[in-house]
């Protein structure tokens, strides 16, 4: 049997969310994200995570997976995009008009 994780939302991700992909209650974004981990559309790669479009930053403790920044929608590779940044003093705009929507 596998474990199911338990899907937390820091205020910081939530705002950024909201910021950066759009308003939406809270409780609906926890069970979106539950939905999509359960149905295992996602993908993780070191403590990102892309679920619905959506890059986020999270971190996986025991059976809870905590959801502590929102990138926003993207259909590009965000950890190789940030590596990419960091190796050449870059930054990346994550403002939502420069997002792939």
């Amino acid at each position: 049997m596998e474990l199911e994780l338990i899907v937390r939302v820091t205020d910081h991700a939530y705002e950024q969310y909201c910021q950066r992909v759009g308003r939406i209650e809270r409780a609906e974004l926890r069970n979106l994200l539950t939905s999509e981990i359960q149905e295992k559309n996602y993908r993780k790669e070191r403590e990102y995570v892309h679920i619905d479009g959506v890059w986020w930053v999270c971190e996986i403790v025991s059976d809870v997976m905590i959801m502590i920044t929102c990138y926003g929608k993207s259909d590009f590779d965000m950890p190789r995009a940030l590596k990419w940044a960091r190796v050449h003093d870059d930054r990346i705009r994550l403002d939502p008009e420069y997002m792939t929507k």
